[in-house]
């Protein structure tokens, strides 16, 4: 007799950080259904980031502040924190 369970996960991650912000992890199958609503998330910040379009500065600034926030709060470690920080500021240059 054997027994073997597995997981899938769905990560959705920061544009330029690619900081984990949010996941999904459920049992073989999970990202099959998960997929229709990974799309309509990705759609829906599509949509309010052209409605709320900022400038270059003020998105730096923003991504810059919510790392930093995820760091704070102790989501991110010191190394996630600066690579991170490194990939932002490279992607704005």
């Amino acid at each position: 007799m054997g027994y073997y369970w597995t997981t899938e996960s769905l990560f959705f991650v920061s544009v330029h950080g690619r900081t984990p912000v949010a996941g999904v992890v459920g049992s073989l199958g999970t990202l099959r259904k998960a997929r229709s609503c990974a799309a309509e998330v990705v759609k829906r910040i599509k949509i309010a980031r052209r409605h709320f379009a900022a400038s270059k500065a003020t998105r730096l600034r923003d991504e810059m502040l919510e790392h930093t926030r995820l760091f704070d709060q102790g989501a991110l470690s010191e190394k996630q924190y600066s690579d991170a920080k490194l990939r932002i500021l490279k992607a704005h240059d």
